[in-house]
């Protein structure tokens, strides 16, 4: 057979095939269509990649979706979607599990909503090449359903917080390597802080596991081995596992993570004792400190205010003892200082006058005496 006529047969089937395509994401849009709100009154009209909300690739298939309104399992039909935005919208009822039927879905954001039920282990799952998964702010329930089997080598983003999420951390989320962000606060998470999962995530920036119910290691009285795990994530930028309820010290290898890159460390209101580790100093990225509403005994070490960024430092309702370090004048970009309702004792020292940022200054409920030193400007302070 001439090899032109071949040419030709298979720019036939190339295009017949692309005619298929276009039905296809055609129909899948117009039985999508019953469930959205806002103004469509330009879908049907003949170029679907000009319908609102609608954008195509290179091929004019339908490749990106920014949309309100039912999620409806119709969406599993536009096969080369790779972004399904639907966030800050008024969505109910549950995810279909239909989804994971998108194989090339680069990013699922369903976040602020008000979607129930459970995760479907297929969406999260059979979606192999997602890189962002954003969840946050519904109303869902069940665990996180990341079994043995699933494998996201891609995933950099995962969003899952202020829901109803229970059970523990999967501990297939370690084969996650890529994951940069890892939000899953304010859900009712439970079980012993992973230490052996986050060490294996060297891309780690964000890592938020705060107003859950975790636990530290021997009994709730250990948090070093979850914190050693976090030592080879070299550019952690923020950690917050704050309203935890968590016991046990705070080891003196806080001071090995992240010294260039790490700016927040929220670990207030949970059960923590001991004394505050001077190796809290070596953090010379750190710009908030909140350690509040914990258990913490002892001086407050001067290396505490050596970090030249520190912004703000939240000591407060501890049994801080001691006097205040005249350190605390070099930490000349502070902002916000409370060490109120602490045990602290002797005079304010003079060095406080230094910090001409200072807006907010607390200090009251301890025992505190002599003079407020008189270069401290005090119009703005409650």
């Amino acid at each position: 057979m001439p090899r032109l006529f071949l040419t030709l047969i298979a720019i036939a089937v190339a295009v017949v095939s692309s005619v298929d395509s276009h039905a296809t994401d055609r129909a899948a849009l117009l039985a999508f269509k019953s469930g959205v709100r806002g103004n469509l009154s330009d879908w049907g009209s003949p170029k679907l990649c000009n319908w609102t909300g609608v954008t195509c690739d290179s091929t004019e298939r339908v490749a990106h979706l920014n949309l309100s309104g039912i999620i409806s399992p119709a969406i599993s039909n536009l096969s080369a979607l790779k972004t399904l935005d639907l966030r800050f919208n008024q969505l109910s009822g549950i995810i279909p599990p239909e989804l994971g039927m998108l194989s090339q879905l680069l990013v699922l954001k369903l976040g602020h909503n008000s979607l129930t039920g459970s995760i479907p282990e297929a969406v999260v799952c059979n979606c192999t090449s997602l890189t962002s998964i954003s969840l946050n702010k519904n109303s869902l329930t069940g665990e996180i359903p990341f079994s043995a089997r699933c494998r996201l080598p891609r995933l950099q983003h995962l969003s899952l917080y202020a829901n109803r999420l229970e059970g523990s951390i999967p501990l297939s989320m370690s084969n996650f390597t890529s994951l940069s962000w890892v939000l899953l606060q304010y859900n009712s998470l439970g079980g012993v802080l992973p230490s052996q999962m986050f060490d294996k995530m060297p891309f780690l920036q964000y890592l938020y596991l705060s107003g859950n119910s975790f636990s530290s290691d021997g009994g709730n009285t250990n948090l070093e081995p979850f914190l050693a795990s976090l030592v080879n994530c070299t550019g952690l930028q923020e950690l917050g596992v704050e309203s935890n309820g968590l016991g046990g010290e705070i080891p003196a290898i806080i001071g090995n993570l992240s010294s260039a890159n790490l700016s927040k460390l929220y670990l207030e209101d949970n059960e923590i004792t001991g004394a505050i580790p001077h190796t809290i100093g070596n953090l010379h990225s750190l710009t908030d400190l909140e350690l509040q509403y914990n258990m913490l005994e002892g001086p407050i070490p001067t290396e505490v205010f050596h970090p030249r960024w520190l912004t703000q430092i939240i000591l407060s309702n501890n049994q801080i003892n001691g006097e205040i370090p005249k350190s605390i004048g070099l930490a000349r970009q502070l902002v916000t200082i409370d060490i109120s309702n602490n045990s602290l004792r002797g005079e304010i020292p003079q060095t406080l006058s230094n910090l001409t940022m200072l807006e907010k200054l607390l200090l009251d409920n301890n025992q505190l005496s002599g003079a407020i030193p008189p270069g401290l400007s005090v119009g703005s302070m409650p």
